[in-house]
């Protein structure tokens, strides 16, 4: 009888984490992958720590499932803290408006009593469009300051790949982002 040892869980976590963390400190160039809610969580809170400016997020709805894990939901609300630093969310559907991630948002938007939280749901013909050109049926994306960001192109399973120093990608996701920004509707 053969014994076979795995590790655990947490430890999986822990060398990602610190695999993530080096990443970032070295501002690599590397594209990484990331999939399961555990390890989306951990990669929204390192990009969360390493934003100086603003990040964009284009998502099903800011639902509870992934932002109210940890660490994320605690690196979220650090980040809002800093008055300075923008944050721009663009929902596909805003059901969830009324839940903890959202209330937030409008709590600390209605804090400042300025343009640096903002929050907005998109048009079907920008959904659209930012699916054929990312080449998905369904996506979320993020994009921290102009060289960060995470792609998830299976949202059910969290899948996703991203980068701590890809300017050139996050330039296509800025830009399919700000214009379906522009012509989104206030929620």
């Amino acid at each position: 009888m053969t014994l076979i040892m795995c590790e655990s869980n947490d430890i999986i976590l822990k060398k990602y984490r610190l695999y993530l963390e080096s990443l970032a400190k070295n501002n690599s160039t590397e594209v990484f992958s990331n999939g399961g809610k555990d390890f989306a969580s951990i990669l929204m809170a390192i990009l969360f720590k390493n934003t100086q400016n603003e990040i964009r997020i284009f998502c099903e709805g800011f639902k509870p499932d992934l932002i109210m894990t940890q660490p994320y939901f605690s690196e979220l609300k650090g980040y809002l803290n800093d008055g300075k630093k923008e944050l721009k969310v663009l929902v596909e559907d805003d059901t969830y408006r009324d839940m903890e991630p959202l209330l937030l948002l409008k709590e600390e938007k209605s804090k400042r009593n300025n343009d640096t939280i903002l929050y907005k749901k998109v048009s079907e013909t920008d959904k659209e469009l930012i699916f054929k050109t990312l080449g998905n049926n369904h996506c979320n994306f993020a994009v921290f300051d102009t060289n960060k960001f995470r792609l998830e192109y299976d949202p059910v399973n969290y899948k996703a790949f991203g980068s701590f120093n890809n300017p050139q990608n996050c330039k296509i996701l800025i830009d399919l982002f700000d214009n379906a920004f522009s012509n989104a509707s206030i929620i």
